[in-house]
């Protein structure tokens, strides 16, 4: 009896997609449909010698081998496809069918590709390429690894995710790079999998060397946060603004990306206001304060609960994504309300690297408005580079010349044409599209939170593959439309979308196609967060089909479902306004007042923020809120003449004020 091809039995529809295309593998199932239907009870498509060599002489002439120790994209075809061509995939398929009706089917298993042997990985990869991965790895790699039935493995210095298809075979793998980086990362990945703790599924592996000492620029920023706050943006300190950038230099010099770039963005929140610019944010630069100081006292801590790269960023094989021609699938849009700004937030994969990149679009919105414009008539009015911000969000868009920020956030060439795309989403890449819920679930446990983790714009946006709609609902006490998104295995993860007076109609839409069209809604890309021990996604768009056509619903921005006529779908009685809790109440005024002195500075303030400040104190102390009441009462002394400022108080409470977000 011959032995079973187990590599060939673990090869799903995905994984053969990731090999040639979908519309390869959807021909190969109908051919081989339509060749077993003809056959005799007696015939078999497949011939297997005792040495396990498979063959198969098709119809129109074509031969196809594959031999017993051959990888399947290694098989031979007499057909003149230069790539995998249909005849090997229907190979796969075929002798995946006749296992099948054997009982011979493997039954699934994680599994640790660091078990894989040094001479079993010798015999898949070329001496070169394996000494040029164990090189990179002593250099310094930093790599986040999930172990689930195909293992993935994101190599964050070099900017590949690598994804093992077969168990224990080193020759299925597949990336988002070209065939020698897939093969140099898939090295990299096995030697770092072997370093994962003993019962970890999940968590980082870092190989990186720690900077030589904290730079003298990382110890002085704070005293220029406090000088900014002193002074305020409407009368500047000379030279501050230059003394930020020339720190932001300091700390890339010493490879401190993430604080380097809070001070990016500081310098970029002052040019901003200085140009009186409609996307000035003081709430922002008060955020990337407060989270520079996270950061620079997580990295003093003598115990961190990851490496001390994933909070400070950097690593010596960082690789930069091209500027020149490119193409990005377009994720969905996402509106937020950012102080008097409108803020549209567009999602967008590269088709060539894989990385997840936005385009930011800010817009002024009026107080005075007596009925406010609703999300998805200000997007009609958002235009970039000639085109709606929301066709950008559905579409998929060819650029030439674009730029990348270190958050990933990018900038546009001029040179960008705007076209529609077909929504086969299950060829984006294996860093973004997530088929197991609880692999998801475990990957986003090790993470760290909020203010310490990665800058990148991908660190918990996921599009997941969805295999039914449960319990689809608008949850009045949350004023969320709410509803439970089933993956192939029955696992779950909560949908919630908040319902918003500006963003109603798609909340309508929304809640619409999740009654009335569940069962053909096949991807949901959105934000995803975990709490206690669940994952709730909260939606950016939704792929789903009409009368066999994708379709696309971004409920941020669309008033109505494309292909679908719209239908007020919750009561009247439900849209109200929920009243915020007292903590969550005191904790955004306190931002806003510190937004306001950060502009007219401290030592300016009016009386009306002495006052306020003095209010929040004595609601700290009535809600008990009794530490930030001692930090706010130590940070800032009012008194008739001056304001007497604490720095190091001052800056517990921009550190506070962040972790409470």
């Amino acid at each position: 009896m011959t032995m079973r091809r187990d590599d060939l039995l673990s090869m799903t529809l995905q994984d053969l997609e990731g090999y040639s295309n979908r519309g390869t593998v959807k021909r190969a199932q109908k051919d081989l449909e339509k060749l077993s239907a003809e056959l005799d009870a007696d015939q078999t498509l497949l011939s297997e010698d005792d040495a396990g060599n498979l063959a198969a002489q098709w119809p129109d002439g074509v031969i196809t081998q594959l031999g017993a120790k051959e990888a399947f994209p290694h098989g031979r075809c007499t057909c003149p496809s230069t790539t995998t061509c249909r005849h090997l995939i229907t190979l796969v398929l075929a002798y995946q069918e006749i296992r099948a009706k054997d009982a011979e089917t493997p039954v699934p298993v994680t599994w640790n590709p660091g078990d894989i042997s040094d001479e079993l990985m010798a015999t898949a990869y070329a001496p070169a390429q394996i000494r040029k991965a164990k090189k990179w790895f002593q250099e310094g790699v930093l790599a986040e690894l999930a172990l689930s039935e195909k293992p993935l493995a994101i190599i964050e210095t070099i900017g590949v995710a690598v994804r093992f298809l077969a168990p224990g075979d080193p020759r299925y793998v597949q990336s988002d790079g070209d065939e020698e980086l897939t093969a140099v990362a898939a090295i990299i990945a096995i030697l770092a999998f072997r370093r994962l703790p003993q019962g970890q599924t999940a968590g980082y592996v870092s190989t990186c060397p720690p900077p030589p000492a904290e730079p003298e620029a990382l110890r002085s920023v704070g005293d220029l946060f406090v000088r900014l706050l002193q002074c305020g943006l409407s009368q500047l300190e000379p030279g501050l603004r230059d003394k930020f950038r020339r720190a932001a230099k300091a700390l890339h010099r010493y490879d401190w990306l993430w604080p380097a770039s809070h001070c990016e963005q500081l310098v970029e929140q002052i040019d901003r206001y200085n140009r009186r610019d409609g996307s000035f944010s003081p709430s922002q630069a008060i955020r990337h304060m407060g989270e520079y100081l996270c950061r620079r006292r997580a990295l003093a801590s003598p115990a961190l609960p990851a490496p001390e790269v994933v909070i400070r960023g950097g690593g010596p094989k960082r690789m930069k994504e091209r500027t020149g021609k490119s193409r990005y699938i377009g994720l969905g849009c996402r509106m937020r309300e950012d102080g008097d700004c409108v803020l549209a937030e567009v999602f967008l994969q590269s088709a060539d690297t894989g990385a997840l990149v936005i385009l930011e679009k800010r817009q002024k919105t009026s107080k005075e408005e007596d009925a406010p414009h609703s999300n998805h008539q200000i997007a009609q009015r958002m235009y970039m580079l000639q085109h709606p911000i929301r066709d950008y969000g559905k579409g998929q868009i060819l650029t030439s010349g674009a730029k990348l920020s270190l958050d990933s956030r990018m900038t546009l060439g001029r040179q960008t044409a705007v076209n529609p795309q077909s929504y086969q989403w299950s060829t984006l890449r294996q860093n973004l599209l997530m088929e197991d819920f609880d692999e998801l679930l475990r990957r986003l446990a090790s993470r760290l939170a909020g203010p310490f983790r990665s800058l990148k714009a991908n660190e918990n946006f996921y599009v997941l593959k969805v295999a039914g709609v449960a319990n689809p609902r608008f949850d009045t006490a949350s004023q969320c439309v709410r509803a439970d998104l089933l993956d192939a295995k029955g696992a779950s993860i909560a949908l919630a979308f908040p319902y918003s007076t500006r963003g109603a109609e798609g909340a309508e839409a929304l809640l619409q196609l999740l009654r009335m069209q569940g069962a053909q809604i096949s991807y949901v890309a959105g934000a995803v967060t975990e709490h206690t021990h669940a994952l709730t996604i909260e939606p950016v768009s939704i792929v789903y089909s009409v009368n066999h056509q994708a379709m696309i619903l971004q409920p941020y921005v669309d008033a109505s479902m494309p292909g679908i006529p719209a239908a007020h779908t919750l009561p009247a009685e439900n849209r109200l306004a929920l009243e915020q809790s007292a903590l969550s109440r005191l904790l955004e005024e306190l931002d806003q007042l510190l937004c306001d002195l950060l502009i007219t500075g401290i030592r300016q303030a009016a009386p009306n923020a002495q006052s306020r400040w003095r209010e929040l104190t004595q609601q700290c102390e009535a809600i008990g809120l009794h530490r930030l009441n001692r930090i706010m009462s130590a940070a800032i002394d009012w008194r008739d003449d001056a304001a007497a400022i604490n720095p190091p108080a001052l800056l517990n409470l921009l550190v506070y004020l962040r972790l409470s977000k």
